[in-house]
This record gives C-alpha cells, structure tokens and sequence, in this order.
C-alpha cells in the first residue's frame, strides 16, 4: 500500500509542483513578505491612498553661533513639528467602502453582548 501512495504522489509532485508548493507554503509562512521593510509598506499606503503627508510648522528660529579658532559664525536653525492631522487620517480611513458601517455593526453587536463589561476602571 505504501509503495502505491508513494508511486501516486510523486506523479502528482514532479518538480514543478515540488516548487509550487513550496511556494505555496512559504507564503503561508510569512503572508505578509512583501511589506516586511517600511518603504514597501508605505508605498503600498502611498498606492492605495491611505497615506497622508505630514504638516510641517516652523516652531522656533534660532541662530547658534560657532566659534572656530578665532573665527565667529552664527547659522540660523529651525525647530519643526511634523504633525497628521486626525481629521485626515480618520476621514481617509473610514472612507474605505463598508468600512464605517461595518465598525457601526460590530459596536451593536458589543452592544447586545451579556459579558461586556463597559467603562471599566
């Protein structure tokens, strides 16, 4: 019986089913390979317009000054603030179709659950 199983198998995985379901496996593995590095995820966000620039905003100018030998310069610094505003990443969100109505019918069904403890401190 085992040599029949076997027999049957291998004609089934010759060497390119062999590969596919490696590769097969190997996505199962790790589903989430193509984002594993921040540039592609961002441009996966960037692709699929979920991704929102930072506002910058200038909080203080300064001028530093530097001694060099006998020589005085003085460089003019900026102290910036980067900042998503949460109207816009919220709004780009909640924009995805269903998305927003599907949040609503997961809080009813919270809602009627019995074990929900709500407001706890």
């Amino acid at each position: 019986m085992e040599d029949l199983i076997k027999e049957r198998f291998d004609k089934i995985l010759n060497e390119d089913g062999e590969a596919a379901l490696h590769k097969l496996v190997t996505k199962f593995n790790d589903p989430l390979k193509d984002y594993n590095t921040e540039k592609k995820r961002l441009s996966f966000y960037k692709q699929f317009g979920l991704f929102a620039d930072a506002d910058e905003k200038v909080i203080e100018e300064v001028k530093v000054e530097k001694v060099r030998g006998s020589k005085l310069s003085s460089i003019d610094k900026s102290h910036l603030v980067f900042r998503i505003p949460l109207a816009a990443s919220l709004k780009r969100l909640l924009s995805i179709d269903g998305l927003f109505t599907e949040m609503l019918s997961y809080i009813e069904f919270l809602k009627q659950k019995t074990s929900l403890i709500m407001n706890f401190i």
